[in-house]
């Protein structure tokens, strides 16, 4: 079973947010944001959990969570002044090959590039 590795995203700057492994509870690991010292440690965080296909499920589910405070100082004290969050869960046949699910999770990382999903996003633009 590999262990857990830190995973770096840079953001829109692009400035790399690191996030290191800090648990496990059940199937669900967290990544924390632990190098900003500005950063409710609590908030930032990525949440990965895999839940294989049994005998009564033909269908792997790998959920990722993500969530990032925006912040603000009031009276001289940094507070979370809002958090966004990203839940998403995959379902994957137990019948896929190990090239398959690469091809849809590249497919799934390039959705986010899409004109119309950038829109949406980043300037909450109707496309329609």
């Amino acid at each position: 079973m590999p262990a857990a590795t830190q995973i770096s995203i840079n953001d829109a700057t692009p400035a790399a947010h690191l996030y290191d492994p800090v648990g496990k509870k059940g199937d669900l690991v967290l990544y924390r944001n632990v190098t900003d010292a500005n950063t409710s440690a609590t908030e930032e965080q990525i949440g990965l959990s895999l839940n294989r296909a049994n005998g009564s499920r033909v269908t792997n589910k790998v959920r990722v969570s993500f969530s990032v405070p925006y912040e603000q100082t009031v009276d001289g004290a940094v507070i979370a002044r809002s958090v966004a969050r990203a839940n998403m869960e995959f379902i994957l046949p137990d019948d896929m090959s190990t090239s398959e699910r690469a091809d849809f999770a590249a497919l799934c990382s390039n959705l986010l590039d899409a004109t119309d999903v950038k829109n949406h996003l980043e300037d909450l633009t109707p496309v329609w």
